[in-house]
């Protein structure tokens, strides 16, 4: 055999490898990106799932508004959207405090300065949360300033 058919050969099975390399790499990303989609596609639906009735809900509520409806409108609409997701004990010792759901959910959308500037429903995330927002809620049923 002639050394320039070998340099050839050898080139040309050089090639084949890394083409295949290549077309493997390529093909294990396409599966990952298919199963990520997979994965984030199962997530919402079970969160639409989860949460489904309230955002209908809400989109009814902002559907009802008229179209020149005031950022105080929608706030509250929102605000009411919100009273709906807090825990139980919440909700029922806002009304008990604040006597309506309107004016409950306004607070709980609020800043307030004794959580630290949050907002009663952001100081539900974190772990003693709950028992900081119903301490608040005693304060002001008592008339301390909160």
């Amino acid at each position: 055999m002639e050394p320039l058919v070998v340099i050839y050969l050898g080139l040309s099975v050089f090639l084949l490898i890394a083409c295949a390399i290549i077309l493997h790499d390529k093909v294990i990303e396409w599966r990952e990106q298919k199963e990520s989609r997979t994965r984030t596609s199962t997530s919402v639906q079970v969160l639409e799932n989860r949460q489904g009735p309230l955002q209908r809900q809400v989109i009814a509520d902002l559907e009802e508004l008229p179209d020149d409806a005031s950022f105080t409108q929608i706030k509250a609409a929102l605000d009411r959207a919100a009273f709906q997701t807090l825990p139980e004990s919440v909700r029922r010792r806002a009304l008990e405090v604040f006597g309506d759901e309107a004016n409950a959910a306004e607070w709980l959308t609020t800043r307030i300065v004794a959580l630290g500037g949050q907002t009663p429903v952001d100081t539900l995330l974190r772990a003693n949360g709950e028992e900081e927002v119903l301490a608040v809620l005693g304060r002001i049923e008592h008339g301390v300033f909160s």
